[in-house]
């Protein structure tokens, strides 16, 4: 199974560039989907720090395979 966590500290939009960050996480979840036959994949963004004008994220990937 595919699992997607967002930290519910995560209030506001998010403005990044969102053609690199795209690539990024889903070639990282799908080599976690590829490799994992069986079991489940995490996928987790994080607040990690607030600042009135940004959020310090944390994205993650697991999986059980």
């Amino acid at each position: 199974s595919f699992c997607v966590a967002l930290d519910p500290a995560i209030t506001d939009r998010v403005e990044a560039d969102a053609h690199h960050l795209g690539r990024v996480l889903l070639n990282l979840a799908g080599n976690a989907v590829k490799f994992t036959e069986r079991g489940q994949v995490n996928v987790a963004v994080d607040l990690l720090e607030e600042t009135p004008l940004e959020y310090r994220l944390r994205f993650s990937v697991e999986d059980t395979g």
